[in-house]
């Protein structure tokens, strides 16, 4: 009854105001007889009314107190690289091309086109995918996927796309973990574009395109050489008539020395894929 009531109000333009005052009252009474707690310290959360603008405050702003929130999230800006993503140490002068990927000796050929990342892996943002993934708080993978969709609309939305491939977990991680998070971060992808776009997106997210056919140690504490020994030949595509001619987008939540993406790019570019991209939530 209270929706169509709702859907009533909502028909009337001069009812908008109503309708919005009502919203924020209700809002207020269950922030008060249901508060929130923060997922850092444990405080009880004020209700804090959100803008209408998706910063990223108000994106997290029902997850975590004032005084965490105040730790901050630091944005990757430009100047970066254009290809691999990573952020110049001066904040002045446009995107270019850093020493590493112009020295590289083969920059064309079955390697990740673009990499991108929405922050940097510290303060709150490292915080939050830490509870994400170590203590399983999944209320925090719709903001932060949030976050990382205004990457995606700014580096690759108008950019020619078939497939959008999480990487994958090994069958014992993702049974004892109970979610991948790389896969979590991405599964609104198609509803924030269709609301952004107003149309279906011509892409399509696949889970099982890309599956991890050995058990690897944790990448946690090796080193850049010791993180590509442990990963090498670890994953496979159980279908490579779907990979042939594609152009897609690997997602994961952390880029730290790229090993693990430039392993599962590679077998992609086995499998016949056309292009490879990376998009991650945060780098390192």
């Amino acid at each position: 009854m209270f929706s169509l009531w709702k859907d009533h109000l909502r028909d009337h333009p001069k009812n908008e105001l109503i309708l919005k005052f009502l919203s924020c009252v209700g809002k207020r009474a269950l922030a008060a007889l249901f508060p929130h707690k923060c997922l850092v310290c444990g405080r009880y959360i004020r209700f804090r009314p959100q803008p209408a603008t998706p910063t990223v405050e108000p994106l997290l702003c029902h997850l975590f107190c004032s005084a965490c929130l105040e730790t901050g999230v630091n944005p990757i800006e430009s100047p970066l690289c254009t290809q691999c993503g990573k952020p110049f140490a001066s904040r002045t002068g446009t995107d270019h091309p850093c020493a590493d990927c112009l020295h590289a000796s083969d920059p064309t050929h079955d390697r990740i086109g673009m990499v991108r990342a929405f922050g940097h892996y510290d303060a709150l943002l490292k915080e939050c995918i830490h509870l994400l993934k170590y203590r399983k708080k999944t209320s925090l993978a719709r903001p932060l996927g949030r976050l990382m969709f205004q990457t995606f609309q700014h580096h690759f939305v108008t950019g020619p796309l078939h497939v959008i491939v999480p990487v994958p977990l090994h069958r014992k991680r993702l049974v004892h973990r109970g979610f991948n998070q790389a896969y979590l971060l991405v599964h609104e992808f198609p509803r924030l574009f269709k609301e952004w776009a107003g149309v279906a997106p011509g892409w399509t997210i696949s889970n099982s395109l890309l599956f991890r056919s050995r058990n690897t140690l944790s990448q946690t504490g090796f080193d850049k050489a010791r993180r590509a020994e442990n990963i090498k030949g670890a994953f496979r595509v159980k279908h490579p008539s779907k990979v042939q001619g594609k152009r897609l987008i690997l997602t994961d939540d952390v880029y730290t020395t790229g090993a693990t993406a430039r392993e599962a790019a590679s077998t992609l570019f086995k499998a016949g894929a056309l292009s490879v991209d990376l998009l991650v939530l945060a780098r390192a």
